[in-house]
């Protein structure tokens, strides 16, 4: 969009295109350093003519060189009746192909000078003049001019405090003009009486292509005439209408217009209102919209309800040329799940953004048959999330209960039975942190080096701990990891809680397990090591010669107990090893001795085991 601020004037006297086959091999014009002052003389020469100081005079009265392409004649001219002064910048823009005359402080009356050249200008292609005080006359003046011109296809007005009152004048250039394939209103004041006078020309245009009305002040009339109009438009592709003030019922409508348009690629909508209606029409629009590659709904209070994230989830999944979506600011909660797994498994999506959604993708995990660990979170209610509740209960009763740790159903805490059957309940939310116990063969290998070294150069090359942790749950279907080589991924990680994830991802690829623990208790915090034993069991930081720290012990796990009864037995044998303190469930216990004798067979154990013998030094300091 810059212009070509090096290119030189020539004076009009030498702008010959007689020899030329076409306007179209007329190109950017480029003359040497003394043509410049040769130009503003000829331009001044114009300015000192004996002309009327009338404003509303005819420039083609008083044209002399009617086959001079840039209009700069006609400008200078119109500038001369207005009775204001050259500006030798947009003087110089109208040799160029891509006219960029931004941020020039250029006012309406300016305005009507350059819409004057517009008539008699076949070298711009692109016109850009956004950010300047062009308002209504400088609008109106241009739409007239350019709707005699038929080599601008690019047409930017954005921010130039135009208003209602040009709804119509830009109608009428719609109709008028087949040139014009991209137009910029951004930032403007069109309000719903400038849409409703300038959306019916769209049904009648069948050139704009990318259409860009964001931030106009537009609501409910604004939004009905929008969508009446763009039902009968078939050759916009790109549209933005994001930043307006369209409520459920509008954006239902404006999405249900855009239903029938197979050449829609880009739709961006905002910073309006979905609700309900909005929500349901977005995935209609995705569903049937084959073309469609990007999306934005952000900050439209998409409705987050189950089924409509259902309805837009499975719409993404049928869609198979998405490539972006946008969701950010919406409030999606725990529902998000249905739209990221649907996006998990679609191919051709690049870019997925949900910030500031309430929804945590880290928390997320998808069932995977090759590495099943992770936190689930599943609406028993739908066929999809029970389907993968029933296999991860038929994991927990062939590990006696084991596989499950932290298992909630509406959010009261029960206990997988060690034997015999759970039978999943059809509705309700499922909550557990799955472990997977599987434990492979001692003929697997770890990664080896040179794999390795090229894994760690890929997330060190990722931005975010988010973009590492789907990396690494990538890699983990596939590779193992020696216990130091999971150690240095873990260490990838900013922040406590993306490195307790990781040590739950990498836990069931990991060959030789005996040799972790101390490692992951030099690397993470007080409170991760004791989240991580909640996730994965006592023993991930227990290390069984010589224990040290803070344990958690789930008393109805079996794999707990196993690691408690080894504490309690090195306790017993060494009286450097002290159990300091001792809490079940949130509540101290002061007779410890007494409790251990006789522990009950559900609860929450968190105990400090002090050892003096590795806190001076004979071991790795916890």
């Amino acid at each position: 969009m810059a212009g070509s601020a090096s290119l030189l004037l020539a004076p009009v006297q030498e702008l010959n295109f007689e020899d030329s086959d076409s306007d179209e091999s007329i190109g950017e014009l480029e003359f040497d350093t003394s043509g410049k002052k040769q130009m503003l003389d000829s331009m001044q020469m114009v300015m000192d003519r004996d002309l009327p100081n009338n404003p509303a005079a005819d420039v083609s009265a008083f044209i002399k060189d009617s086959s001079e392409a840039t209009g700069r004649e006609a400008y200078a001219i119109k500038c001369r009746l207005q009775n204001i002064s050259l500006n030798q910048d947009v003087i110089k823009q109208l040799g160029s192909s891509e006219c960029d005359m931004c941020a020039m402080a250029l006012r309406g009356v300016d305005g009507v000078a350059i819409g004057a050249s517009m008539p008699y200008n076949r070298i711009v292609k692109e016109l850009y003049l956004e950010n300047n005080r062009l308002s209504d006359s400088g609008c109106e003046a241009l739409c007239i001019g350019l709707s005699g011109n038929n080599s601008v296809s690019v047409l930017s007005l954005a921010f130039n405090e135009i208003t209602w009152r040009s709804g119509e004048t830009l109608g009428q250039l719609l109709i008028n003009n087949n040139a014009i394939q991209v137009l910029n209103m951004e930032g403007n004041r069109l309000g719903d009486q400038g849409c409703v006078t300038f959306s019916p020309s769209l049904a009648e245009n069948d050139t704009v292509t990318e259409l860009n009305i964001s931030n106009n002040r537009i609501s409910c009339r604004g939004g009905d005439a929008l969508s009446s109009s763009l039902a009968n438009n078939k050759s916009i592709t790109d549209l933005d209408i994001s930043y307006n003030c369209f409520r459920p019922s509008q954006m239902a409508k404006i999405l249900n217009s855009l239903v029938s348009h197979q050449s829609l690629r880009i739709l961006s909508a905002g910073w309006n209102g979905f609700g309900v209606d909005g929500s349901l029409a977005m995935a209609n629009l995705i569903k049937s919209s084959p073309g469609l590659t990007a999306l934005d709904s952000s900050n439209c209070r998409v409705d987050c309800s189950a089924s409509a994230m259902a309805a837009i989830a499975d719409s993404v999944a049928s869609n198979g040329n998405l490539k972006a979506l946008r969701f950010d600011g919406n409030h999606l909660g725990d529902n998000a799940r249905l739209l990221l797994r649907s996006v998990e498994k679609h191919d051709s999506i690049e870019l997925l953004s949900m910030n500031d959604c309430g929804f945590d993708p880290e928390g997320f995990v998808d069932y995977n048959e090759h590495n099943t660990s992770g936190h689930f979170k599943l609406d028993l209610s739908m066929s999809k999330e029970q389907a993968i509740a029933k296999k991860l209960a038929k994991h927990a009763i062939e590990s006696l209960g084991e596989c499950f740790r932290n298992e909630k159903v509406e959010g009261q805490r029960f206990y997988c039975p060690k034997d015999g059957e759970w039978t999943v309940p059809s509705s309700g939310m499922f909550e557990v942190d799955f472990i997977d116990l599987r434990q492979d063969s001692s003929s697997i290998k770890p990664m080896d080096r040179k794999e390795f070294a090229a894994l760690n150069k890929q997330m060190r090359a990722n931005a975010t701990d988010i973009g590492r942790m789907a990396l690494l749950r990538t890699v983990c279907n596939t590779h193992h990891f020696d216990a130091l080589q999971a150690l240095a991924l873990v260490l990838f990680f900013s922040f406590d809680r993306q490195r307790e994830n990781a040590c739950v991802v990498l836990w069931q690829r990991i060959i030789d397990r005996d040799s972790l623990p101390p490692l992951l208790a030099s690397s993470l915090s007080d409170t991760s090591i004791v989240e991580v034993q909640k996730r994965i069991g006592t023993c991930a930081l227990l290390d069984r010669a010589r224990p040290s720290g803070a344990f958690f012990v789930d008393l109805a796990k079996q794999r707990d107990m196993v690691s408690l009864n080894r504490i309690l037995e090195v306790v017993k044998e060494n009286e450097e090893v002290t159990i300091s303190s001792l809490q079940h469930n949130g509540a101290d216990v002061l007779e410890k001795a007494q409790f251990l004798t006789s522990l009950p067979a559900e609860g929450e154990l968190l105990l400090v085991v002090h050892n003096a013998t590795k806190e001076s030094g004979g071991g790795v300091a916890s």
